[in-house]
């Protein structure tokens, strides 16, 4: 059945590590547990991204473990200005020593080191962001003190699995029409949030996923006669034949919708798009305001990525047929790719020296190691040339990166588990090679 609601509470993976039960559901009735997951750590990704926005300015907050490398970003944005800011500290192979809650409802999220710190508070009916961001933007430092406050009121869950790998999963959970409080501050100007119009989302995913992706989302929050009333709209993730993450939230309920489409015009982003749906109930217009791209072709993977903030208008049906008219909605819909090339693909041998491939009689595997590890880094050298990152900041492999923007981001996340797999799938070839030798 097409839009399947989850309702027992239940384990999310089986023995095997497959989804029990795709579908949605309006809480976290299914549980995550990181140990029954069947897929190296390095495949895990867990993470948890907050946006609090209103009309004229927005935060976004970013804590992740995804496996290979750890993610930490926050962003300022200014709308009316037409500028935002974002900032980056990735963190090699963190594995999940993160120690990432297993569930959004309890538990906090903290990560610090020298440049920042940075916590996701959860208390009774509220969650607390606060961010102290040194050096976040020419010396200047950025301070953050937010307080989200969560009613009981529903939310959208999917747990979506990968028809061609059943190990695969996404399961993550959007919470919506989060009134917002607080403040952030930068360069002598505090940007207030006002709890009476202003609102916060909540992005709490956990999964393994493939490596070839697209996925579009888009989300907003505003009042509608007195009421707060918000939608989460996306696809692109694995198989969703059980359900799509599409939903209406209003006065804390949460209404389903069908299949949604973004019609994104070719060759500009900002330009005016459009959203349908299959079932008639969300029909909307939106006007771009500001575009945070990046874009980047080289040698491991080529990404295309468009995080929109715009006003929107139009209308949405609730369950009950009731219209909702919304004018000039402050709100985003994103739109990335992330597809792996194939020009390090073939012979895992292929990686090594050519007098290392003639000769496989090594004594030691530590010799082994050795080189593959100077061939790996001689191969990151290179592709980071294409992201203009200098040559001495990669004297050691795989050391922490400051890299502004998701462009360098990407690329560097894609290197680093493409070459680690690599190497691997090498010492197993030469193993091999030394055990038929006579």
């Amino acid at each position: 059945m097409r839009n399947h609601e989850v309702t027992d509470r239940q384990p999310l993976l089986k023995e095997d590590g497959s989804l029990r039960e795709p579908g949605w559901s309006r809480q976290l009735v299914q549980r995550y547990d990181r140990s029954m997951i069947q897929a190296p750590a390095f495949r895990i990704k867990e993470w948890d991204y907050y946006l609090v926005l209103n009309e004229d300015f927005a935060g976004a907050f970013t804590v992740s473990d995804d496996g290979y490398i750890g993610l930490q970003s926050v962003s300022l944005l200014n709308f009316k200005e037409g500028w935002e800011h974002t900032e980056t500290i990735l963190n090699p192979f963190p594995l999940g020593r993160l120690n990432m809650p297993s569930t959004s409802e309890e538990g906090d999220t903290i990560y610090h080191d020298k440049r920042l710190h940075i916590e996701f508070r959860k208390k009774e009916g509220m969650r607390r962001i606060l961010c102290k961001y040194r050096n976040f933007y020419q010396g200047k430092e950025l301070d953050c003190n937010i307080t989200l406050r969560q009613p009981q009121m529903d939310t959208m869950v999917i747990a979506t699995p990968w028809q061609k790998k059943k190990t695969a999963f996404y399961y993550n959970q959007k919470i919506n029409c989060m009134s917002a409080s607080g403040s952030m501050r930068f360069d002598g100007k505090t940007y207030t949030f006002n709890p009476e119009t202003d609102f916060g989302t909540l992005d709490w995913g956990r999964g393994v996923w493939t490596y070839d992706n697209r996925w579009y989302w888009g989300s907003g929050n505003c009042m509608v006669e007195g009421k707060p009333f918000g939608f989460n709209i996306g696809y692109g993730f694995g198989d969703t034949r059980a359900a799509s993450e599409n939903v209406l939230v209003y006065d804390g309920k949460v209404h389903k919708l069908d299949d949604v489409t973004f019609d994104i015009p070719e060759g500009d982003y900002m330009k005016p798009w459009k959203f349908t749906s299959s079932d008639g109930r969300f029909e909307m217009d939106f006007v771009p305001v500001l575009d945070r791209a990046a874009k980047t072709a080289a040698v491991i993977i080529e990404t295309d990525q468009h995080q929109v903030f715009g006003r929107m208008s139009g209308r949405a049906v609730l369950d009950d047929g009731k219209v909702i008219e919304v004018k000039d909605m402050m709100c985003f819909a994103m739109y990335i790719t992330g597809i792996r090339k194939k020009m390090l693909m073939g012979s895992p041998i292929r990686l090594l020296p050519p007098a290392f491939v003639q000769s496989h009689r090594l004594q030691s595997l530590k010799i082994t190691r050795r080189m593959l590890t100077q061939r790996t880094h001689e191969i990151l050298r290179q592709t980071l040339a294409f992201v203009d990152i200098p040559a001495n900041r990669t004297d050691k492999p795989f050391l922490p990166f400051r890299l502004r923007g998701r462009l360098n981001f990407l690329l560097v996340i894609a290197v680093s588990h493409r070459l680690l797999v690599r190497q691997r799938a090498s010492i197993r070839h030469i193993r091999q090679k030394q055990c038929m030798r006579p």
